[in-house]
């Protein structure tokens, strides 16, 4: 089991902050992902791992790298840690 989560028109609500938090892989961190933090932290208590991104499918940006990260969890089993 897995879960990937991106966000989607990242080329409306990502602004220099957020990009900064894409950059620095703490996406997970920005305020879009806030009303699914409890659910998230429940899903880590199942050991279930969970990926979250940000993509733009309408200009392009980060949609097959996301992706792409988010098949290659499936193998290297990879888990983000939430921070409470």
């Amino acid at each position: 089991k897995r879960i990937l989560i991106l966000a989607n028109k990242a080329d409306l609500w990502l602004d220099e902050d957020g990009y900064s938090q894409w950059e620095r892989g703490l996406i997970s961190e920005h305020a879009i992902f806030e009303p699914f933090k409890e659910s998230l932290y429940q899903l880590q208590k199942l050991h279930i791992p969970v990926r979250v991104d940000a993509m733009s499918a309408t200009v392009g940006w980060n949609v097959e790298d996301a992706l792409m990260r988010g098949f290659n969890d499936l193998w290297t089993k990879e888990t983000i840690e939430w921070k409470n």
